[in-house]
């Protein structure tokens, strides 16, 4: 790794671009690291799951909100024809919980849950 001025210390794991928004703040810089630890910690078998904060659940709920519309606009075929074939409408989605994140790897029996409950309202 090259030598660079960062605002998070000799540990800092994930260097941030000093105009990164993030770059001095040390919540999320602690963050970034915990969630890189886990990455470089990995040795194979299953995945560890990295729990969102509250905050990070609804910061990806709003990022879910704005990019659905363009979804509709700009997605590929497969996935509108998908969306469209599982009878998936965005308000059941929200209302099932499929705002929320699934682990990745994505536990199997989860996503069928999230999808039957969509379906089912």
């Amino acid at each position: 790794m090259h030598e660079s001025a960062h605002a998070g210390g000799a540990d800092c794991l994930v260097e941030l671009d000093q105009d990164h928004p993030g770059f001095r703040d040390a919540a999320y810089r602690a963050r970034r690291n915990t969630i890189a630890r886990a990455a470089l910690d990995y040795e194979g078998g299953p995945v560890s799951e990295v729990p969102y904060t509250e905050e990070e659940h609804a910061v990806w709920e709003e990022v879910w909100r704005s990019l659905d519309p363009l979804h509709q606009q700009w997605a590929p075929r497969g996935f509108l024809v998908l969306h469209h074939r599982l009878g998936l409408d965005r308000e059941q989605c929200l209302a099932a919980g499929c705002s929320d994140y699934l682990t990745k790897p994505f536990n199997w029996s989860e996503l069928f849950e999230r999808l039957g409950a969509a379906q089912s309202q």
